[in-house]
């Protein structure tokens, strides 16, 4: 009799051990796919010199990323809460967005920056963008505790079409 009760619990640390593991697994490859997804919209940004107007979702920047977006299945969705605009998956992207079914979402940061070494007596206009992004467990329970998020910036943007005189 005491076989069997110790075989019980080693069956069931056994099944505990692999559902763990495979919780990690697909956490993993969740953040693995909503990582490539944030540097794919950090590279369409800095490709394409910035984001002109956000709210047009024929703005060639919003564009790509959304026909990247739908060619990888991204379907995760969340707030975008203290972010400048939320973007949904069909290129509507809203500014100072509230609600919970945005795709992605970005926050674009001004400076000047001052070159009067290469063009003298201009101030550039340089912008940094925000995003985030976001990744879930497909657990119901988890999925409503944890607001898993992937954060990034780009690298500064030069906007030479507005430099002014200094």
């Amino acid at each position: 009799m005491r076989e069997a009760i110790g075989g019980t619990w080693l069956f069931n640390l056994v099944i505990f051990f692999v559902l763990l593991f495979t919780g990690y697994m697909c956490l993993s490859i969740n953040y693995s796919k909503a990582f490539n997804v944030k540097d794919k919209i950090i590279n369409e940004i800095e490709r394409n010199g910035g984001i002109k107007n956000p709210s047009d979702s024929k703005d060639p920047t919003i564009s790509a990323i959304n026909a990247y977006l739908s060619e990888v299945g991204y379907r995760i969705k969340s707030d975008c809460n203290g972010y400048e605009y939320g973007c949904k998956r069909n290129g509507n992207c809203v500014k100072k967005p509230n609600g919970s079914d945005y795709a992605f979402c970005i926050s674009e940061k001004k400076t000047i920056d001052n070159y009067k070494h290469a063009y003298p007596g201009e101030y550039i206009y340089a912008s940094y963008y925000n995003v985030r992004v976001f990744y879930q467990l497909d657990v119901p329970i988890i999925q409503k505790l944890f607001k898993l998020t992937v954060d990034g910036d780009t690298k500064l943007v030069y906007n030479i079409d507005n430099a002014k005189e200094g």
